[in-house]
């Protein structure tokens, strides 16, 4: 070789040195790793290399990093749907976020639920043509086409915050039960702690009034499947001991900063703290079941409380930058990407309550309803809940109603005739205090006293409505505080 002659070798180690020197290490390592799976080339990189993986995450839970999610698979292995609805919900999330580069899509049809499906080691549905279908009757999807459907806010909700792989230890075939069991046990033996000490919980959820609801429901679900005369199960009991925590952590000394007096918890104290001696040993399961629904009724009985008092502050602090709670917070973020006119109702309504110097309160009584029914009427068209068997209008209506469109929906996400009387029964109550609201007339005794009433009638009317709204949008299970 001439000594003018530059070695190519040489002058590409040249080119690739400058072009890597400005680089951090973590991104010369992902170009690196890229170029050698381009060319096909192997045994240039040492075992613990990261493989590549795009710098851009493409949504919630799209960051790649240890522990990431490679296939529908381990997507489905982790967030664990009990339904055909959740699966195709979880299926248009993968193909959106998760998947290969060549794989994405935004829109999803009934090839993709068959393939997928079967990828992820899912039964099909025995008619996977109306799959699809359901799941946009239950407010998951958006139609875009024919046969194309896009997975929308509620559904993103349901994949990132609903589905939390928890809750149900029943899996489909007896290998894949065998490894859950033996995950479980090897999990009990390295985190199980019987002190209220313990840090089971990483950190104060967004709203801690809203997910103490939620661990006590889901401690419900799991007592409701026990099978055994005392429970001895570990994941029954830390999900008592972590309802425990949510209480005496962040919920109790929240409630007394607001105002709610120390003897009005008594009820809740006592029955945590029977809780969490119930969890300390092998009890039997009817005095867990008992418990359980004696704090689910106390709770019932400070919703109002907590919302009055909540009210009052606002009141005598004026309408504070941040005048929105945890929970409306997400409730209008979720409607935002929704349906943006609802939100802008929602807001309206919340700013209204929060004005010391309002007067009138029927306006904002509308709004709140407009609010829901733009919702409802986004996720159950007229035409697709007269299209059920056997439907029929009330008396008098040639529409259907906020409640039958509630009941529509819910049902087509598989809840249960008893588990939706209650969001059901909200909206009735929410329409009948609106009716009163908007008949009422002036001629109280005085200014000062209608003004009262009415406020706090449209704040209890709006109590009901957020349970609606939380429950339609699929918030109620939101990721804790890192």
């Amino acid at each position: 070789m001439s000594e003018h002659t530059v070695d190519p070798e040489l002058k590409a180690i040249e080119q690739v040195m400058q072009s890597l020197g400005s680089l951090e290490p973590e991104a010369r390592a992902r170009v690196v790793a890229y170029v050698f799976e381009r060319l096909g080339l192997s045994g240039g990189l040492s075992s613990t290399s990261a493989p590549f993986e795009p710098a851009i995450a493409t949504g919630p839970g799209a960051s790649r990093g240890p522990g990431a999610v490679d296939d529908i698979r381990t997507l489905r292995e982790s967030k664990n749907p009990k339904t055909d609805n959740e699966m195709a919900a979880l299926v248009a999330y993968y193909l959106r976020h998760l998947a290969p580069p060549d794989e994405q899509k935004d829109a999803i049809s009934r090839e993709e639920i068959e393939k997928y499906f079967v990828q992820a080691d899912y039964p099909l549905p025995k008619q996977p043509q109306f799959t699809l279908t359901n799941a946009k009757n239950a407010g998951y999807f958006d139609r875009t086409g024919t046969g194309l459907y896009k997975l929308n806010p509620v559904g993103h909700n349901l994949v990132t915050h609903g589905l939390t792989g928890k809750g149900s230890e029943k899996k489909r075939g007896s290998s894949t039960r065998k490894k859950v069991k033996k995950s479980s046990r090897s999990r009990t033996k390295k985190s199980k702690r019987t002190d209220l000490g313990a840090p089971l919980m990483k950190g104060p959820p967004i709203d801690d009034w809203v997910e103490l609801h939620a661990r006590l429901t889901t401690l419900k679900g799991l007592l409701a499947r026990c099978r055994t005369v005392n429970v001895n199960t570990a994941s029954i009991k830390d999900a008592a001991k972590q309802a425990v925590q949510s209480y005496f952590r962040f919920c109790r000394p929240k409630l007394v900063q607001i105002g709610i007096r120390e003897e009005a918890l008594s009820d809740l104290d006592s029955g945590f703290q029977h809780l969490l001696k119930l969890a300390d040993g092998n009890n039997p399961l009817r005095r867990y079941k008992a418990e359980v629904s004696s704090l689910l009724s106390a709770k019932t009985v400070i919703d109002v409380e907590r919302e009055r008092r909540i009210g009052e502050n606002l009141v005598r602090k004026g309408i504070p930058k941040a005048f929105l709670t945890d929970q409306e917070m997400i409730i209008l973020k979720t409607l935002e990407e929704t349906i943006p006119i609802a939100a802008l109702s929602y807001r309206q309504a919340c700013v209204d309550l929060a004005d010391p110097n309002r007067r009138s309160f029927r306006g904002t009584a509308n709004e709140l309803r407009e609010a829901l029914r733009e919702l409802l009427d986004h996720l159950a068209k007229d035409e697709d809940v007269l299209a059920q068997p056997n439907f029929k209008c009330e008396a008098g209506k040639t529409t259907p109603t906020m409640k039958q469109k509630v009941r529509f929906i819910l049902r087509a996400r598989g809840v249960s005739a008893t588990a939706a009387q209650a969001p059901e029964n909200a909206v009735e109550l929410a329409e009948e205090k609106i009716g009163t609201l908007t008949r009422a007339t002036y001629d109280r005794s005085s200014m000062s006293t209608h003004v009262s009433t009415s406020r706090g009638e449209v704040r209890q009317m709006k109590m009901y409505l957020d349970s609606v709204f939380a429950e339609l949008l699929e918030i109620h299970h939101q990721p804790t505080k890192q």
